[in-house]
C-alpha cells in the first residue's frame, strides 16, 4: 500500500491501517462535566416523572431492580462509613490528655 507524499494520511505499521495523519475536531460541541451531570438530573427525574405515572411493566420492572441496587448501595456505605466513624471517636478520644486532679 503506498500512500501519495504530501497526503494528510499516516500508515500504521503495526496493524497495517491507514489512519488520519490530521486531529479532526468534533462537529458535537464539547460539554463540561457540570452540564452531563445536570443532563443526568433532568434525564432521570424525567424518567422518574414518566415511570410513576405509567402503569407499563418495563418501568415496574426498572423500580424494582433501582430499590435493590439502592438497597445494597445503601448497605455498602454503612459497612465503609460506620467502622470509619468508630475509629475515628476512639482516635479522637485516646488523643485527649487525661486531667487528673493534682492538674486542677
Amino acid at each position: 500500500m503506498s500512500i501519495a507524499p504530501g497526503a494528510d494520511t499516516a500508515i500504521n505499521e503495526r496493524h497495517n491501517i491507514v489512519t488520519s495523519a490530521t486531529q479532526e475536531r468534533s462537529r458535537v460541541p464539547f460539554l463540561s462535566f457540570t452540564t452531563w451531570s445536570l443532563l443526568a438530573i433532568g434525564g432521570g427525574l424525567a424518567l422518574g416523572i414518566l415511570g410513576h405515572a405509567s402503569p407499563a411493566a418495563p418501568f415496574a420492572l426498572l423500580g424494582t431492580i433501582a430499590n435493590v441496587v439502592g438497597e445494597l448501595w445503601i448497605s455498602a456505605l454503612q459497612m465503609v462509613a460506620l467502622p470509619l466513624a468508630a475509629g475515628r471517636r476512639l482516635v479522637g478520644t485516646e488523643a485527649v490528655p487525661v486531667m487528673s486532679a493534682a492538674h486542677s
